[in-house]
């Protein structure tokens, strides 16, 4: 039967993919993965042998022809990213856009998310919360956004890169005040931490955030009040044709253009940010 298949994966414990996962990864006609590599290791873990192809918004518009035709002759696809859930800050939208216009069914297949697994060990609440994605890299545009939403009783989930946390905790601290924020670190892994305290903690120099920082929360009026929350996760992964390795690393441009340094994959971090009014 024809269905699209969103699946998620584990963010990092391997045994957090779920049995009906495994089974709808064995049994579709093809994987659309944001990384063959990577999807690669799970399909060998469980001896799962179906066809890949790389799927990412920047190559949609060249095999969105392909993904509907076999949709089309009844054949069933799956959606995978690196880690986590599919189109949360990763590729997958424009590709259920055009299916779903097409009148094809699509099925998502729960599990890991990296947002929800910061935010559910944060001790900071939890009952409602506003996804804002990344922030404006300029100043003025990220306080704007802190100060429009800073007054919510609501919990505002953010990403960032891990090079621009410290940045986004000192737009916070400036726009917002001392607000209570827990770092999450390595979550789902052997050395997972979890800190929480108030953001003056993490500005002072010997608590500086290191690169290999996975998560940041902050409550939004004070020490469990009805404000929000923050928390952030960094995702390593491949970039372009490099190996995966187990720390960030930087390494030249793959077209060979030295002028910018990149970090092993775009390794993301993860906030989720509670900031009720003040």
């Amino acid at each position: 039967m024809a269905c699209l298949f969103v699946i998620s994966t584990p963010i990092g414990n391997m045994e957090d993919i779920s049995i009906r996962a495994i089974n709808t990864l064995k049994h579709v006609d093809l994987i659309l993965s944001e990384d063959t590599r990577e999807t690669q290791k799970i399909l060998s873990q469980h001896q799962i042998e179906v066809p890949q192809i790389s799927y990412r918004d920047q190559n949609h518009s060249r095999v969105i022809d392909h993904i509907k035709s076999l949709l089309e002759q009844d054949k069933s696809v799956a959606l995978v990213s690196d880690s986590g859930t599919p189109t949360i800050s990763d590729p997958g939208f424009k590709l259920i856009r055009d299916i779903k216009l097409a009148g094809i069914p699509i099925s998502s297949i729960p599990g890991p998310s990296a947002v929800i697994t910061a935010l559910s060990v944060s001790g900071l609440p939890t009952d409602n919360f506003t996804f804002l994605g990344f922030l404006p890299k300029k100043s003025s545009q990220m306080a704007k956004i802190l100060l429009e939403f800073g007054g919510l009783a609501t919990t505002l989930i953010m990403y960032e890169s891990p090079f621009r946390v410290r940045k986004l905790l000192e737009e916070i601290h400036k726009n917002l005040g001392n607000r209570v924020v827990c770092v999450a670190k390595d979550l789902t892994k052997k050395f997972e931490s979890v800190e929480t305290a108030p953001i003056e903690h993490f500005l002072k120099p010997e608590n500086a955030l290191k690169e290999k920082v996975l998560g940041l929360v902050c409550d939004g009026t004070g020490w469990g009040s009805d404000g929000a929350v923050w928390g952030c996760e960094i995702l390593q992964g491949d970039y372009h044709g490099f190996e995966r390795l187990s720390h960030l690393k930087y390494l030249p441009d793959p077209g060979g253009d030295l002028n910018a340094r990149k970090p092993y994959r775009m390794a993301m971090v993860y906030l989720l940010a509670a900031l009720g009014e003040s």
